[in-house]
């Protein structure tokens, strides 16, 4: 069964009486916050030393880009270019197959201590 662990699961049986029961908060909300988001994107036309793909500004959060490398390597995570206002037809056309990944800045990142 798939349940969402912030909310209740309703139990109804021809015996006992309706009964809605729940995962106490602190079993669940360390592994909530560890979630990161991934989207697959495949095929993504890039200019070879350049990855910009436009994504929406979240607050407080951040795009990356996770692909798989070469095979000693694994995968590689690399961080997104801003898009560029001239954007044309890629110099070095390369098509590109991996995730976006959205993940909280941390705080020092943000200069917030």
């Amino acid at each position: 069964m798939l349940v969402d662990p912030r909310a209740p699961v309703h139990l109804t049986s021809g015996i006992l009486p309706a009964k809605a029961i729940g995962i106490p908060p602190e079993q669940y909300r360390d592994a909530m916050a560890a979630l990161r988001p991934a989207y697959f994107v495949a095929p993504l036309l890039t200019d070879a030393g350049h990855l910009a793909v436009p994504v929406p500004d979240e607050p407080g959060q951040e795009w990356s880009w996770r692909a798989r490398g070469p095979a000693p390597a694994g995968w590689t995570e690399t961080v997104i270019d801003d898009p560029r206002p001239d954007a044309g037809f890629p110099v070095m056309p390369t098509l590109r197959e991996g995730y976006l990944i959205l993940r909280p800045i941390p705080d020092t990142e943000r200069g917030t201590a």
